[in-house]
């Protein structure tokens, strides 16, 4: 989870930090949410999960892993939710689930500023797709 998060969260909940790249924190967790068996075992302790992970338009990843991960992922981390009886399950997006045009230092109305790069363009409409899983 972000940092902001957790922190905050930690003044008045016990967290557990699942990320990709874990600290050596005592309440941290190497997890991959592409791994529903594993998201679905680490699920079994909590009753509250938060889920902000996800490639951002800034990650320039392949269009293949915007969605592999923004979608599979968030349909891994409800599934996975779902089969541990987890009561309470909050799913994070960004503005790039409504749109990234907006967002470019060059944009116009018009469109003149030229198309977005064809990565940039998934990031947004696999975030939309995670969000409505």
């Amino acid at each position: 989870m972000g940092r902001y998060v957790v922190g905050e969260l930690s003044h008045s909940h016990s967290i557990w930090n699942a990320d990709l790249r874990a600290g050596a924190g005592e309440q941290e967790l190497a997890l991959d949410i592409l791994d529903l068996r594993a998201i679905t075992e680490a699920c079994q302790r909590v009753d509250c999960v938060v889920h902000l992970a996800a490639l951002d338009f800034d990650t320039h990843s392949a269009s293949h892993d915007y969605m592999r991960v923004n979608v599979l992922g968030t349909w891994n981390v409800l599934e996975a939710c779902a089969a541990a009886s987890v009561r309470q399950v909050v799913v994070c997006s960004s503005i790039a689930a409504v749109g990234l045009d907006e967002l470019r230092s060059n944009w116009t109305p018009d469109g003149s500023a030229g198309p977005i790069p064809a990565t940039a363009r998934m990031s947004g409409p696999s975030r939309a797709a995670g969000a409505s899983a």
